[in-house]
């Protein structure tokens, strides 16, 4: 009686990705849970909820992406915009400047100083770090 009763608030959670979906029948969860189950997973994901549509994303840039190009919880200000930020009202025609974006709110800094532990979320502050500190390396 639970599950049925689930059905008619329309929003079931995956118990695989922890996703909050929206589903008209019980089969169309079923039908997502089968996928997720034999995706590979990362251990440690943090999860990142969507504050237009409030659906919980595993913090994976492929991941996020998707998911900023397709969220239906989202006003965009201009229908040429490809990409809505996942938290923020920030929007892109680019999927590169989207990814580095997402930086900002995973805390992820992909790119290594090869001379000290440095990080940082974007290439071009990696190579100011580079030429303040280490002036005499040419890259």
């Amino acid at each position: 009686m639970r599950v049925h009763l689930r059905i008619h608030t329309d929003f079931l959670q995956c118990s695989y990705c922890r996703a909050i979906l929206r589903c008209d029948s019980r089969d169309e969860i079923l039908d997502h849970c089968k996928l997720c189950r034999d995706i590979p997973r990362v251990k440690n994901l943090t999860y990142l909820t969507c504050k237009h549509c409030l659906i919980s994303l595993e913090s994976t840039s492929n991941l996020l992406i998707e998911h900023s190009k397709e969220c239906e919880g989202t006003w965009r200000p201009d229908k040429n915009f490809k990409y809505v930020c996942f938290a923020c009202d920030y929007h892109s025609y680019s999927n590169h400047n989207m990814i580095k974006h997402f930086h900002v709110h995973t805390g992820e800094k992909p790119y290594k100083c090869p001379y000290c532990e440095h990080r940082s979320r974007d290439v071009s502050n990696l190579k100011l770090h580079i030429r303040t500190h280490y002036k005499n390396i040419k890259f």
